[in-house]
């Protein structure tokens, strides 16, 4: 393996980039504070500096030095985090990022024995068996198929891990040119648990390679169905033309980047946090410019708000490749996230011409113009999404209920009221479907008692939802039931404590209860919470005089 630094010869590369680190000059324990504080905001560049920074001060810092493996790490420097991350094992102390940082860095050299060593005792905390599995790969690079193919055999006894090591099984004996004993491992997967989409697709690809067209063609039908799918309609192609035929491992160091993209994608959850991104830099150090990977990647950094850090990976995605489709969605979902709002637009807008049949593009269209307030556009958006899907598309029911959203936003409402009810044919007892239409109703003072049966359902459903309990309350006071409507307006206050409108409710509620100073107190809570203009202005004129006064005077009106 090359070795370029050692910590105890650091000092120039470390002094290096702490003159340009904004703690430079400080003691080792305000640089290690600085680092934390950075690295807690997900700064993960700046937190590096200042941890290179203390050790600067203490070579010795080792908690600096582990933090400096996490961050560069984090941020994609595979390099120094290898540097730094082998003097730390050879001294006998390493976490799983240290371990990481050397497996990147050594699979970058094609030096496989310190990934064998070091994993001989060495259990990653992320993910089971993950450890065992690496070193697999690390010894069929090193020219040991025997004991990597032994080992694959023995994590596939267990049945937690069955299918992730028999899938690494089949991707070694693919690589092998064991064509015939990789297949009976992907049968295996099929039979035990079925695939996911990753097995499925490699499956497939082998079975092409082998000549067994028709029967990858009834399992990518099983797998996938008929609906657009970039990737798997760029294989269907590929099928029909006898190939080529894209085998995704072509060796061991492919192998290892397929696994800690897997874990990284297991990882890649509704609260994904850096060990996530850790293991999608190694895939990312062992299998660079790999499309799939730079998307999984892009998409954690997202979900991290490091905005301008997934703009980067998207743009990275080649435009010959089936990620490049979604790698502009993931481009424009930066720009929203990032509040360019109509740069998001217009970037969606721009993609029609060559993704135009894919009606998720349009919903997209129509979400993003919702949100700025362009209902007849979100109209037109939603109705090219659903002149574009079939009417058994699991996603259908969701594109009317939004183009239903924005009919009654234009008042439109003969045809928002046929888009919810359709909606809700396709999925009965959807919860915000029927808040939507249960309080519309409730507004337009149409139909309350099936607005009330309406919204009761959505409340079973979702008994902790503040703006369906709102609704409840709501309708009970449209229908003069008030003293009915406390407690489940008081309930929504306690759910959605800020915001205006709920407050602005209870108060009312209150109001026609009799107790008025705690009325006033609910209108003085919703005007702090910054109301829209015209609902602030009602509410200092209930205050003013009242909430009977206002209900004569609008009936005046």
């Amino acid at each position: 393996m090359k070795r370029f630094f050692t910590i105890s010869a650091l000092a120039t590369a470390i002094i290096t980039s702490c003159l340009s680190s904004p703690s430079f000059g400080q003691s080792a324990s305000g640089s290690y504070i600085a680092a934390r504080q950075a690295e807690g905001d997900r700064q993960y560049s700046i937190a590096a500096d200042y941890y290179l920074d203390a050790i600067f001060f203490d070579p010795t810092h080792t908690t600096s030095q582990n933090g400096a493996i996490r961050t560069l790490l984090a941020a994609g420097d595979t390099v120094f985090a290898g540097e730094l991350a082998v003097e730390r094992i050879e001294r006998g102390t390493h976490d799983d990022s240290g371990v990481l940082a050397l497996i990147a860095h050594a699979g970058a050299d094609e030096d496989f024995a310190p990934i064998v060593e070091v994993l001989k005792d060495v259990d990653l905390v992320v993910i089971g068996a993950a450890d065992r599995l690496i070193r697999a790969w690390a010894l069929l690079g090193a020219g040991d198929a025997e004991t990597a193919i032994g080992i694959l055999d023995q994590v596939a006894q267990e049945p937690g891990v069955r299918i992730f090591a028999l899938y690494h099984k089949a991707l070694a004996l693919t690589w092998m040119g064991d064509h015939e004993n990789a297949l009976d491992a992907y049968n295996e997967i099929s039979a035990v648990r079925g695939h996911n989409r990753r097995s499925a697709l490699e499956n497939a690809e082998l079975l092409g390679l082998a000549g067994h067209k028709d029967i990858a063609d009834r399992l990518l039908l099983r797998n996938f169905g008929l609906y657009p799918d970039p990737q798997v309609d760029d294989l269907r192609a590929r099928l029909d033309k006898g190939g080529p035929f894209n085998i995704t491992v072509s060796g061991p160091l492919d192998g290892m980047a397929e696994l800690f993209y897997s874990v990284a994608d297991v990882l890649n959850g509704d609260y994904v946090d850096t060990p996530a991104l850790h293991y999608a830099r190694v895939a990312q150090a062992l299998r660079p410019n790999h499309s799939e990977t730079l998307l999984l990647t892009a998409d954690i950094l997202e979900k991290l708000e490091l905005h301008v850090l997934a703009r980067e990976a998207y743009l990275d995605i080649p435009k010959n490749t089936p990620e490049y489709f979604e790698a502009q969605l993931g481009i424009a979902e930066t720009m929203r996230s990032s509040g360019d709002l109509n740069g998001a637009l217009e970037q969606l807008h721009g993609l029609t011409n060559d993704y135009g049949r894919d009606p998720g593009l349009h919903t997209s269209i129509g979400d993003l113009s919702r949100q700025l307030g362009n209902y007849s556009g979100a109209i037109d958006a939603y109705s090219e999404a659903i002149d574009r899907m079939d009417a058994e598309d699991f996603q259908l029911w969701y594109v009317l209920y939004v183009r239903g959203i924005a009919y009654e936003r234009v008042k439109d409402w003969p045809n928002a009221d046929a888009d919810f009810r359709r909606s809700l044919e396709l999925r009965p007892g959807q919860p915000q479907v029927l808040n939507y239409l249960g309080y519309s109703l409730v507004e337009r003072r149409e139909n309350l008692d099936e607005a009330l049966k309406l919204i009761e359902l959505a409340v079973t459903a979702q008994p902790d939802n503040g703006y369906i309990v709102d609704s409840l309350g709501w309708v009970l006071y449209r229908l003069g039931k008030f003293e009915e409507a406390v407690v489940p307006m008081e309930l929504a206050v306690e759910l959605m404590a800020t915001d205006p409108i709920v407050n602005d409710h209870l108060g009312d509620v209150y109001w026609m209860v009799g107790r008025i100073f705690e009325a006033h107190f609910q209108w003085k809570r919703a005007l702090s919470f910054d109301p829209e203009d015209a609902e602030a202005d009602r509410i200092r004129r209930k205050l003013e005089v009242g909430l009977d006064v206002v209900l004569e005077e609008e009936a005046d009106d």
